[in-house]
């Protein structure tokens, strides 16, 4: 990716390379972008999606807010195909919150390691990126869930970045997740 482009930001840029990067290797880590609604967090989002990574991409919406697992569903639906590595148990939690199955009332811990499972499987198979915009606006189940595995990144190989913009619910860090916060230029 060409960081000419977005001018002021060459560090940012380039750390945020070296981190999508570390996919390719599975050397897995994950970040949060935090700033003021228009100071060019989602162009820096945008500029991160190094050769030979697949990178998927969720945008919360503000309006799927109260809609549960949406933007997991959304982050996850790109790699279904992976399920068959997840046991039965993990298979049917993440396909019931999903909505691929019959729903179930599988309890939310059990969802989240399942992602992580399918995450896991995935990133053996293909180097990934996950780029998720407006974590502000995402449904609560998704924004743990997403948290859940930022956490895990470098457990399982993949490069997270997820941002927040200062509007919408306050930002909260998540424990063990390094924060750059993104000014004016």
């Amino acid at each position: 990716t060409d960081d000419t482009q977005l001018l002021g930001r060459t560090d940012e840029v380039a750390r945020l390379l070296e981190l999508a990067g570390g996919a390719r290797s599975r050397r897995g880590a994950a970040i949060t972008i935090v700033g003021a609604p228009g100071v060019g967090k989602t162009a820096l989002l945008r500029a991160v999606g190094p050769t030979g990574v697949r990178a998927i991409d969720v945008t919360a919406a503000e309006s799927e807010v109260a809609l549960p697992w949406t933007g997991l569903d959304t982050l996850l639906e790109p790699l279904v195909g992976y399920d068959g590595a997840l046991t039965p148990t993990a298979r049917a939690a993440l396909r019931g919150a999903l909505a691929l199955e019959q729903r179930t009332v599988a309890d939310s811990a059990r969802v989240l390691h399942a992602a992580v499972a399918l995450l896991g499987a995935a990133a053996a198979q293909e180097p990934l990126l996950l780029r998720v915009d407006d974590v502000q606006w995402l449904d609560p189940s998704s924004r743990q869930a997403i948290a859940f595995i930022a956490r895990r990144a470098a457990d399982i190989g993949i490069a997270a970045i997820a941002v927040w913009s200062q509007r919408g619910e306050p930002f909260e860090p998540w424990a063990g997740v390094p924060v750059m916060t993104i000014g004016d230029l």
